[in-house]
């Protein structure tokens, strides 16, 4: 199971509190046993097994990810096959992105009411959208979003702030374990956007998917920066394994393991309840170590779902190109068979059973 496999699965009974309520290593602990259950859950659902073949059909990959389909090759026992895959699997997954995001959305700041505060607010607002939608490239991850989703029946655009993002407004002297003072540097702040796959998300079976009550999210950040921002935990994030060593269970075979700067952080939020009040805003690195914890800042967790259809009776999404699966094998099949006959000069190759004593003078025209 890779990375996950270390979560400790000593949890048992039912807790007297919610899970988010507890602190320090028992929070991270519980962080990390939902996240590898929803993993678990994706397999023994089949969802993983269905987002693996759309994930090779849509990139060219044989099921199991490790040949090229954009090739012509060999099969069978002598080489006897030609074997072609056409990928029309894609090229019916972009129409249909086309069709979806060919028409951009238009928003607009409008205001409550009809007094100036409220008119400038409104003028403000309009603003911020049109500076983040050209700026940040919102359309571009709408798009991919949009993708992920088609491919992979779901996705999610996560929109955190944060206070180390943006242009640097000014430094302030920060007392180190040592006794030194180092200026830091301190940030406007910003939005951070992530475009993630369901194998990055966990979050509960609830009514409503888009706004769940909580959620976990499996993110890349860079290792020097994060021990920088979080210098009592820097031995545990120096020591942390890479995001592509920690994505290994997910079993997709394109992921560089040589010069990744990157490690994977939780990311976990909780909507204030009457159990919990305050809510949850945490950064969790592992099993046992919490980077960061506080109250919910926000009015909603800061992730937007994204999928074709839902699954009745379960949980995550469901995408119509799961269902042209089957016949995208099927014509590959029949493409091969058709050119497998034409690379053998038009004749058409029988096969019979080992030791079957049929001889050519049994099939030659008397």
């Amino acid at each position: 199971m890779g990375f996950f496999s270390r979560v400790s699965r000593s949890l048992s009974g039912r807790d007297d509190k919610p899970w988010m309520a507890y602190e320090g290593a028992e929070l991270a602990a519980r962080v990390l046993d939902r996240f590898a259950a929803h993993k678990e859950r994706l397999k023994s659902s089949k969802r993983h097994a269905r987002m693996l073949r759309s994930w090779c059909a849509y990139n060219a990959r044989g099921k199991d990810g490790s040949w090229d389909t954009t090739e012509i090759s060999e099969g069978g026992q002598a080489g006897e096959l030609t074997l072609i895959k056409p990928n029309e699997y894609r090229n019916l997954a972009q129409h249909t992105l086309q069709l979806a995001t060919a028409s951009q959305p238009a928003y607009d700041a409008v205001a409550g009411n009809t007094d100036a505060e409220s008119q400038a607010q409104a003028i403000l607002g309009q603003g911020l959208l049109d500076y983040y939608h050209h700026s940040k490239g919102l359309d571009e991850l709408r798009k991919r979003r949009s993708e992920t989703a088609i491919v992979l029946g779901e996705s999610f655009l996560l929109a955190p702030w944060s206070d180390n993002a943006g242009a640097k407004y000014l430094s302030k002297p920060v007392t180190q374990e040592d006794g030194s003072i180092v200026e830091k540097p301190v940030y406007e702040g910003d939005f951070d956007f992530y475009v993630l796959t369901p194998y990055d998300v966990a979050y509960p079976r609830c009514k409503d998917p888009s706004d769940p009550p909580w959620l976990i999210a499996f993110v890349p950040v860079n290792r020097y920066d994060y021990a920088e921002l979080h210098p009592a935990a820097r031995k545990e994030i120096m020591a942390a394994p890479t995001y592509a060593e920690a994505c290994e269970d997910n079993e997709f075979k394109d992921f560089e393991k040589d010069h990744d700067d990157e490690i994977g952080v939780f990311l976990v939020w909780s909507k204030p309840s009457p159990a919990f009040a305050g809510g949850l805003d945490a950064v969790v690195l592992n099993d046992s170590t919490v980077l960061r914890t506080g109250s919910l800042p926000y009015k909603r967790v800061p992730s937007f779902r994204c999928a074709p259809s839902d699954v009745i009776l379960g949980s995550g999404g469901y995408t119509q190109f799961f269902d042209v699966l089957p016949l995208t094998e099927a014509y590959a099949a029949q493409m091969s068979a058709i050119l497998s006959k034409h690379s053998n000069g038009a004749i058409t190759p029988m096969w019979t059973p080992p030791n079957s004593g049929v001889s050519v003078k049994d099939i030659a025209p008397v």
